[in-house]
């Protein structure tokens, strides 16, 4: 039987990954760390909790790492732990590094000296690509075009990038970086937008005091359904994939169309009054306050509206992601709705 390894596994990926190998057949090992064991709810929810070898490590221990590889044999490791929050990433630099570059660093090289056969795909973001340069004519971005992270979330991916060159071109292990833009689900960490959102309607509708508090409503990302990425995910496992590819759906949504459907998906039709950040989402019907915006929820610097060039991930697997996140808000709102939250 394929045995795989996956680390984040508590995660929106790890768990979705996770849930999409056990279908197909295959042995799910995964990674946690002490700090995410009271985290196995979306592995509950899923009804897979059971069916999973789970493993507590700390994904920063280069000795840990190299004990459970060791100890186990993997045909495939799939790196899907590390700090994912973009914002929090300007507050917290170092911690941001921490668990992302140096967890990577390690996992490779724990690969290197314990199971060199292992097949490795690790978790990259479209946050590597940066600020628009005033020679580019396209928002379109592939694994070959220029990079410039100006966050340090996108700085560590673009280090774990760079790290994962080295261990190919030097070591000759077999690793595959999806770049991969917004990705969402009924599982995202409550932190995100879309799970802030579902989270904060499913209240609006038995709290009449209470008010959505969002930041910039013309944000415009490349934001795909997470399910899709996963499956691109295991099949890059699957089909010993080395190289990069971008992963996304070449397509733009801004935050403004997201709010916009998913108060149109519990019937409430709303209008904008104001500009700027005085800005405010109101009930067309009654007037009440639904989303007003802060700026502590602004980035320090917005990423430009980038979106995947879907070329290679056809060139690859024969397929691309093709659900954008406005055709997913019905499962998400659907899941807090039903949970009563």
């Amino acid at each position: 039987m394929h045995s795989n390894l996956v680390t984040g596994i508590t995660g929106q990926d790890g768990s979705l990954i996770a849930k999409r190998l056990l279908e197909c057949g295959q042995k799910v090992t995964g990674l946690f760390r002490r700090s995410s064991s009271d985290n196995f709810w979306r592995l509950k929810d899923m009804g897979i909790l059971e069916r999973i070898t789970l493993i507590e490590a700390d994904i920063e221990s280069f000795i840990e790492l190299g004990e459970v590889l060791k100890s186990n044999s993997f045909d495939n490791i799939y790196h899907l732990s590390g700090s994912s929050f973009t914002a929090e990433s300007f507050r917290k630099p170092w911690q941001t590094f921490s668990l992302n570059t140096f967890a990577a660093f390690h996992l490779l090289e724990a690969v290197r000296l314990n199971s060199p056969e292992s097949h490795v795909t690790i978790a990259g973001s479209s946050e590597i690509f940066g600020e628009f340069s005033s020679v580019e004519s396209t928002w379109v971005r592939n694994s070959n075009s220029r990079f410039g992270p100006i966050n340090p979330y996108g700085l560590s991916h673009l280090s774990n990038l760079q790290i994962s060159n080295y261990y190919r071109e030097i070591y000759g292990l077999r690793i595959a970086i999806p770049i991969m833009f917004n990705h969402e689900s009924e599982y995202r960490g409550e932190q995100f937008l879309t799970k802030k959102l579902s989270l904060g309607i499913s209240r609006i509708l038995v709290d009449q005091n209470y008010s959505i508090l969002l930041g910039n409503l013309n944000a415009q990302k490349d934001w795909g359904s997470a399910k899709e990425f996963v499956n691109i995910l295991r099949l890059a496992g699957e089909k010993e994939i080395n190289t990069n590819f971008v992963l996304g759906t070449g397509q733009q949504t801004s935050v403004r169309q997201i709010v916009r459907k998913v108060f149109e998906h519990v019937g409430i039709e709303i209008e904008s009054i104001g500009n700027g950040l005085e800005e405010r989402i109101v009930n067309r019907q009654n007037g009440r306050v639904l989303v007003s915006l802060d700026s502590r929820n602004l980035r320090v610097k917005e990423t430009p509206p980038f979106v995947a060039d879907q070329i290679e991930c056809k060139n690859l697997f024969g397929e691309a992601p093709k659900k954008t996140v406005l055709d997913i808000i019905p499962d998400m709102m659907n899941f807090e709705l039903r949970k009563g939250r």
